[in-house]
């Protein structure tokens, strides 16, 4: 943990003992990628689980107005100005 006294340097947070690769506890790792690969499958095989598909104006009424995808819109105006 960081000194709560002292202003915001670097990332803004403190290390965890989650953040680097020489942390990794393989089970946990095993246990995680099974739970997601099991989670696809069912979702992959389940009859009623249907995305519905969306046209393109339908994806850009969601991409202008969610306020999730902010950072997306800005990034998006940024590439406009300043092409690479």
């Amino acid at each position: 943990m960081g000194d709560p006294e002292s202003g915001p340097k670097g990332r803004g947070f403190g290390h965890t003992v989650y953040d680097t690769l020489d942390k990794i506890k393989i089970d946990n790792l095993r246990a995680g990628s099974s739970i997601a690969t099991r989670l696809a499958l069912r979702m992959a095989m389940n009859p009623d689980f249907q995305p519905t598909r969306r046209d393109n104006m339908s994806v850009a009424k969601i991409i202008d107005n969610d306020p999730g995808l902010e950072g997306y819109r800005v990034a998006k105006t940024l590439a406009k100005q300043w092409p690479n």
